[in-house]
């Protein structure tokens, strides 16, 4: 059974992520050695079935070489 989005932020952000992901050209087992997870954590993340905490948002944008509120989607 499909899990549904926590909410339509942590779709959006989800989404956010996979696309910072491919176009890092980063596989999702790469990100999840980075963060210490499974890549099905890392596939919950980008579908938004999961909360994205700060700390991991900082390592993601790190990762893929943004800034963290590009990430979270927080114009300025």
């Amino acid at each position: 059974m499909p899990r549904t989005p926590l909410s339509l932020w942590d779709a959006q952000t989800g989404k956010r992520i996979r696309i910072a992901r491919l176009a890092s050209k980063l596989t999702q087992q790469t990100v999840a050695d980075k963060l210490g997870c499974t890549f099905q954590a890392v596939q919950k993340l980008e579908k938004g079935t999961t909360k994205l905490t700060a700390h991991t948002a900082l390592v993601l944008a790190d990762l893929f070489n943004i800034d963290v509120r590009q990430l979270l989607g927080i114009t300025p």
